[in-house]
């Protein structure tokens, strides 16, 4: 028995235990623990939090040098599509909206950010921005007429939305609190972009296009 747990390298005694932390014990205490056994006897702690907070970690630092050349690839991209800074400008605030409107409503029921539900960022990006597009593009094509808007390509988004929500919000019934987390907020996300581009984006739309038809006149006279 001894042998499943203990055994011997390089002259060294390795031995295999289990420690159980005190209920509500603070991720800091865990994290302090772990480097005084390391200093002590070199032992190493491992367990899902300690790991979760090593990844976390990794994440945030390949988060940000992902970051600068995807957020670059993706205002070229939206440049390309619409031609103009209003177009992208207006992309950028549904995006923005949405992320804002998220995460007051992760606060607000107490929700955080995790290795399993900030997956659901990407997702959200490219929703985000695939709304907008449709929605700008079927406002030209309408010469502005958001009530025409909505009843065509934004209860089709809508419709594609609710879907999308409906499925990833099954998943917020899991055991896994990681899958259940990332079920609800892809859930809610979709949810939040998909109203934000039918609803209360054809008003930006019409406002800054005001805005510059006015700026446009007042420069001819």
């Amino acid at each position: 028995v001894f042998r499943q747990f203990a055994g011997q390298d390089a002259g060294r005694q390795l031995v295999l235990g289990k420690l159980d932390a005190a209920p509500g014990a603070p991720q800091a205490d865990l994290l302090a623990l772990a480097g005084q056994m390391a200093d002590a006897v070199q032992g190493r702690l491992f367990g899902w939090s300690l790991l979760s907070e090593s990844l976390m970690t990794v994440m945030q630092r390949d988060t940000r040098q992902v970051l600068a050349p995807m957020s670059v690839a993706m205002l070229l991209l939206l440049g390309f599509a619409f031609r103009s800074a209003a177009g992208v400008f207006l992309s950028l605030a549904v995006l923005c909206f949405g992320l804002v409107s998220l995460m007051s409503l992760m606060a607000l029921f107490g929700g955080s950010w995790n290795l399993m539900n900030v997956m659901a960022l990407p997702l959200l990006l490219g929703a985000g921005v695939d709304y907008s597009i449709h929605i700008q593009f079927a406002l030209k094509r309408h010469a502005g007429d958001a009530r025409q808007v909505r009843q065509t390509v934004g209860r089709a988004i809508l419709l594609c939305g609710a879907s999308t929500a409906s499925g990833f919000g099954t998943l917020g019934l899991a055991g896994n609190a990681g899958v259940a987390s990332l079920g609800r907020v892809c859930a809610a996300g979709i949810l939040i972009t998909a109203l934000t581009a039918v609803y209360l984006l054809p008003v930006w739309w019409g406002a800054l296009h005001r805005k510059t038809a006015m700026v446009e006149s007042a420069a001819e006279k």
